[in-house]
């Protein structure tokens, strides 16, 4: 019993400094938490834009936090700086929100240059701060990152049990007290207490995985990861060889599908093999020597990765998702670099320890051989720089001039139109339809081509199709979820989940008399007409002015006893108003 208790006495003074250290993150958290359960309670009330600043505050604040407020003692010491920390994340997350009413739209086919660029500043800005308080905590683990990333990722694998144990347990108290005691909105109730426990238990219990690696790993994990793990990894190398022998025994090409095999393997076995090399004991075994050289059985595998990539990039031109591949691959190198230089910077500093401490009596001989082990097993790799360069990546990626992914593939993908524009028409539509999706595409296509020519293009593109971006607009919203935008279920007792779907043109006078299927029943003669009017509508509102989502959620009254609510929609309307084509929608028949 006394163990029991000093377990939860610990864990409970641990949480208590996670509150005091992270204070302005956690209570960031709760902010958010609250107005995602009012947001519906009370009209009028616009929650996005407090939720906007809210989130990338914390970014800054994990930072914040994260440099100065280790102890007590460094809490009072460095006073001004969080407190100015504090000031800065908050006026940089209010600027963010004032650019994001200027700047940002939520059609994607809309947004010109200027919104990319402050999208991509703010994703910058949000992945930066967390990233560099990832490394800023794992500098101050004071272990090597092998005993380091082990014990963070149990951790929070432990604090997702918990979190998912507590959900279940609410669920349980609040069924039975609608059962035995007095009915109520359980649904909602069970969201709001996960709300509250996601932002007052979950986060912080993250937060302290990843600042605090004092415990160790059981035994169990420790061998589950090197000899369960492990071995599977090794087994998935295995097969990749195999391929590749096949590969030069039937002189084959390599799969299109390589790239994503290798690329996979290495997100997931590399932290195995990491925590592999930490976790086992016997430092100088054969089985030791093995996990050592992992890292380097796989490296054959990115000449696989870039060829693959390579053969894409060539038949198809570069895009966003090449272009991190690219950069994915690049790291791989880094990270194969980095292991080969400090294993050489390893064995250098032991030579160099015993050539200068060199002794002839035993006892001394001994004692020196233990301090040359301490030293070795002492050496941190600094895997946790590797941080940085993932920065420099997303740097590069996200905001270098003339160097970013969307201005790379826009690049390569204008000159493959403009190469193949005369002599592979079928090849330039590629290169056109994808040009349509970018935001420098779109400006090139609109100073570049005529109407004429971009309807030849799209029209080689679909088949013959003529629904072309001037003759046909897109309309979607997404509203999510149910309970928070502030939908009437009053007097309603089940709620079922709707999907419809009408692929083919059709006037919109076809869509009065339509019907769905929701779970085991059958609705005739639902009428749509009114629906898609009020959606057409809505996108020109969207255009001129903002709109909230309360806005996007529509209601149908099928009868007496239920309700349609629509949540998702997305369909194509002709230029005259008169005809729909590829209409999806998802939402909730209400019940009573």
């Amino acid at each position: 019993m006394g163990k029991v208790s000093n377990y939860i006495n610990q864990n409970m003074a641990k949480f208590k400094q996670i509150y005091i250290r992270y204070a302005a993150s956690i209570f960031c958290a709760l902010v958010i938490a609250i107005v995602m359960i009012i947001d519906g309670q009370w009209k009028g009330f616009n929650p996005e834009k407090i939720i906007f600043v809210c989130s990338v505050w914390i970014a800054g604040n994990i930072l914040v936090e994260s440099l100065w407020k280790k102890t007590a003692e460094e809490t009072r010491k460095n006073k001004k700086k969080w407190l100015s920390g504090y000031g800065v994340t908050c006026l940089i997350a209010i600027v963010f929100q004032i650019a994001a009413d200027k700047f940002a739209t939520g059609n994607v086919e809309k947004r010109d240059v200027t919104n990319l660029i402050f999208e991509n500043i703010l994703y910058f800005y949000i992945a930066c701060t967390v990233l560099l308080a990832v490394y800023v905590l794992i500098r101050q683990q004071r272990l090597d990152m092998p005993h380091c990333i082990g014990r963070i990722l149990f951790a929070l694998l432990r604090a997702a049990g918990v979190y998912l144990v507590l959900n279940i347990a609410v669920i349980l108290i609040v069924e039975i007290i609608d059962s035995l005691l007095f009915h109520m909105k359980v649904w909602r109730v069970e969201t709001y207490i996960q709300l509250l426990l996601s932002a007052l238990a979950y986060f912080p219990t993250c937060l302290l995985a990843v600042s605090d690696t004092s415990e160790d790993n059981a035994a169990f994990t420790k061998k589950f990861v090197s000899y369960v793990l492990l071995p599977c990894v090794w087994i998935a190398m295995f097969v990749i060889y195999l391929y590749v022998v096949k590969i030069f025994v039937k002189q084959e090409v390599p799969s299109n599908e390589i790239f994503s095999i290798c690329a996979s393997l290495f997100a997931i076995g590399m932290p195995i093999w990491m925590m592999a090399s930490g976790f086992v004991e016997e430092k100088t075994s054969r089985y030791a020597k093995l996990i050592s050289i992992t890292k380097y059985i796989y490296a054959p595998f990115i000449l696989l990765e870039i060829y693959s990539m390579s053969v894409r990039v060539i038949a198809y031109g570069l895009t966003e998702q090449r272009y991190a591949a690219w950069m994915f691959i690049l790291l791989q190198i880094i990270y194969i670099l980095w292991e080969k230089i400090y294993a050489r910077y390893a064995r250098l500093a032991g030579r160099k320890k015993t050539y200068n401490n060199q002794v002839d009596t035993g006892d001394t001989g001994t004692e020196h051989a233990n301090e040359i082990n301490q030293m070795k097993t002492q050496i941190n790799w600094h895997y946790e720089n590797l941080i940085l360069f993932l920065v420099g990546f997303l740097f590069v990626g996200l905001l270098f001039p003339f160097g970013n992914a969307q201005y790379l593939s826009y690049q390569s993908q204008k000159n493959r139109f403009v190469k193949n524009q005369t002599s592979d028409k079928k090849v330039a539509a590629e290169a056109y339809d994808y040009l349509r999706g970018n935001a420098y595409g779109r400006r090139y296509i609109k100073t570049n081509l005529t109407e004429a020519e971009q309807d030849e293009l799209h029209s080689m593109m679909y088949g013959g199709d003529t629904h072309d971006s001037e003759q046909w607009e897109s309309v979607y919203f997404y509203a999510d979820p149910i309970e928070e935008k502030g939908i009437i279920i009053d007097g309603y007792a089940k709620i079922y989940t709707m999907t419809a779907h009408w692929n083919e043109e059709s006037t919109i006078e076809n869509y009065e008399n339509k019907t769905i299927t929701v779970g085991d029943s059958e609705y005739k003669n639902v009428d749509f007409t009114s629906c898609i009017s009020y959606y057409k509508n809505l996108e020109y509102k969207r255009e001129n002015q903002e709109i909230n989502e309360k806005d996007i959620v529509y209601e149908i009254q099928i009868s007496d006893t239920e309700k349609l609510i629509i949540t998702y929609i997305s369909f194509e309307i002709d230029e005259k108003q008169d005809k729909i084509n590829r209409m999806f929608m998802k939402g909730y028949m209400l019940t009573k």
